[in-house]
Order: C-alpha cells, then structure tokens, then sequence
C-alpha cells in the first residue's frame, strides 16, 4: 500500500513534524510519499491510478477556478482506480448562485456518479452508497477526531 501525498506549498509538509501529535507521524510513516508539487501537475506528469483523489483548494472565486473545470475533472477521473473516489471542497459560502451552478455544470459531462456531503463533492465511476450520519460515527470513534 502507498499513499502519495501532494501538497504545493513546502513548507507545510516542512511543519508536519511539528503537528505529529495531530497527524499520527504522517511523514514519517513508510507508505507515505510526500510530493512538494502542485495537485494538478502530479495527475498530469504520473498516470496514477489511484483509489483515492482529494483536492482541498481556495474558493474558487478567489483563484482556483481551473480546478473547478470539466478539463480537470476528466483529469482525475482518468486517474482513478476502478472502484475510485474524487473528493474535492466545494465551498458553500460567499458563492453566488451562477458560479455555485457554473461548478457544478462542469461535473456533470464527466459522467461520474455525484453525491454531496458537507461541502464536499464526492465523484465517483461506480455507485457509492453512503448511509446518512454513518461518516459521522465512523470519525466519532477515530482517535484523530477524540484527540481535537
């Protein structure tokens, strides 16, 4: 098992030694690789595939909007295992209704299978089936979430 971890800005991979109480020795774990390299860089130069795809940017209004893209999302999507998840922030505040319904009009050609869950948007090939409050009782027995 591997995980790739990208991450744009340096010097928050620098400080995860600092926060391994928080982040359960993450960068020293040994299937861990950490890639100091923008998200979208890394799905374009590595063919992947991965089970798992996360994308946490900025508000869109505020200087992500490629990542809001259909090209990006064709991006991931031809990057994901079968049977794999794209998970991406979707900001539900200060975004008004066209850009809000310009996002999601992006997603919808690329045929994935869409569920949104707390201002997430979770992309998927196949069906998800996500019981309601069953997230939340999952993380409310993980000790990353008792610890904050």
């Amino acid at each position: 098992e591997e995980i790739d971890v990208v991450e744009i800005v340096p010097g928050v991979i620098g400080a995860a030694d600092h926060f391994e109480h928080l982040n359960h020795r993450v960068a020293r774990d040994p299937r861990v690789r950490l890639h100091a390299n923008d998200g979208r860089n890394h799905l374009l130069l590595h063919s992947g595939p991965w089970d798992l795809i996360t994308c946490d940017p900025v508000h869109p209004l505020l200087g992500s909007a490629p990542l809001y893209s259909r090209e990006f999302f064709e991006l991931a999507r031809s990057r994901l295992a079968p049977g794999g998840i794209v998970c991406q922030y979707l900001p539900l505040h200060k975004m008004p209704d066209d850009a809000f319904r310009h996002a999601i009009e992006r997603m919808r050609p690329v045929e994935y299978l869409a569920h949104g869950y707390y201002g997430r948007w979770l992309g998927c090939l196949e069906t998800l089936a996500l019981e309601h409050g069953a997230v939340d009782r999952q993380a409310a027995g993980h000790p990353a979430v008792a610890d904050t």
